[in-house]
């Protein structure tokens, strides 16, 4: 069967196994973490987190409905990473939640 198409897996699986490995994982939350934090300082607001969209982009066919389902999920995710509760999720905590994902998949 596999992965559903609209993720990620097949670019997260560099050897393709079929198989995600925690250090394939780590690979691919770093360059996400990368991505989202502009300013470079090991830490994520909010607005960059939320500023580097997942799913369609303007262009998709993605409906707005679903969009802003997973764009306020998204923002849940924001909180529960932030264990600190600073406003702010550090490159620690980022990665403790892809952690915490991958374990629970």
């Amino acid at each position: 069967m596999g992965p559903p198409e609209n993720t990620p897996f097949k670019a997260i699986d560099t050897d393709g196994n079929g198989r995600l490995s925690l250090t394939e994982v780590d690979a691919w939350a770093e360059g996400v973490f990368g991505a989202m934090d502009s300013n470079s300082d090991r830490k994520l607001t909010l607005e960059e987190y939320m500023a580097v969209r997942m799913g369609p982009g303007a262009g998709g066919t993605g409906n707005a409905k679903r969009q802003a389902q997973m764009q306020a999920a998204k923002a849940d995710r924001f909180k529960v990473m932030d264990t600190d509760h600073d406003g702010m999720v550090s490159h620690d905590e980022f990665m403790a939640g892809a952690h915490a994902r991958f374990a629970a998949a």
